[in-house]
């Protein structure tokens, strides 16, 4: 939110490197990309979340990413 896209979208690429069973940043990053218009990035983080999350068994943020990838395709 502080408007430096480009080192945000580096965070997220590092944090979806080094802590990929870390739920949460899937939503985050596809947003990002979605910000960015970068779409087939967004589709594929939200599809590669919502498998790490119902294999983590979190129902909820399984529903949300999917959600978000709904409104996108």
């Amino acid at each position: 939110s502080a408007g430096n896209d480009e080192q945000a979208k580096s965070y997220f690429e590092f944090l979806l490197d080094k802590q990929p069973g870390y739920v949460p940043t899937y939503y985050h990053a596809g947003k990002l990309y979605e910000r960015l218009n970068e779409f087939e990035k967004a589709i594929e983080t939200y599809c590669l979340g919502i498998t790490i999350a119902k294999n983590a068994g979190d129902h909820k943020t399984a529903g949300e990413l999917n959600e978000a990838l709904n409104l996108i395709e």
